[in-house]
């Protein structure tokens, strides 16, 4: 773990000062760790839990398993059955198969974020000794759609924050005024 009133990390490493931080080490660690903001000293834990990797580890593959079923099993025939009516023009058959692919796609959804933000990214910060596994917060019970963008990935609002909205209230723009940037920031790489 990291102690931010120490000059070094439980693993009894010295924290990283710059320029020491510029070298290929630090960079693959960055690209690797569960992360999209950079930091001079990642915080640490001082082991690998086996226990808790194996957990992971059999999570992804599941996983995986169970939505290339879903997906195999539920969402191709149905995609299957709707090319006739399609072709036929007949929009009431067409939406009403359309519709069968809500609940296996929305169980898809929700299996992919389990299995890549708990799991997965769980999984990676393990292997890397990374200890900060908020990956995402509680946004089943968001009261509003901006609580719900902020908690759902937890990683890229933390990157939006730090290098769009706080330059641009820095820059002297309105907190409005970021908080839109950011919005169309998103949406174009999405």
């Amino acid at each position: 773990t990291y102690s931010p009133n120490t000059e070094e990390m439980d693993l009894g490493e010295p924290l990283v000062q710059y320029p020491e931080n510029l070298n290929l080490r630090d960079l693959f660690y960055f690209i690797a760790a569960p992360t999209l903001c950079y930091e001079l000293n990642f915080p640490r834990t001082d082991r690998i839990r086996k226990r808790f990797l194996l957990k992971r580890l059999f999570e992804v593959v599941m996983l995986c398993q169970v939505m290339m079923s879903l997906f195999q099993q539920w969402i191709v025939p149905s995609v299957k059955h709707s090319l006739i009516p399609f072709s036929n023009m007949d929009v009431v058959k067409a939406t009403e198969r359309l519709l069968k692919l809500a609940i296996p796609n929305h169980l898809l959804w929700l299996i992919f974020f389990y299995l890549l933000f708990h799991s997965f990214l769980n999984l990676v910060g393990e292997l890397l000794h990374f200890a900060d596994r908020n990956f995402y917060s509680d946004w089943w019970n968001a009261k509003n759609i901006d609580v719900f963008w902020r908690s759902w990935n937890t990683p890229v609002h933390l990157w939006a924050v730090r290098h769009l909205y706080l330059p641009m209230v820095g820059l002297g723009y309105s907190k409005n005024m970021a908080s839109i940037m950011v919005f169309f920031t998103s949406a174009f790489f999405h």
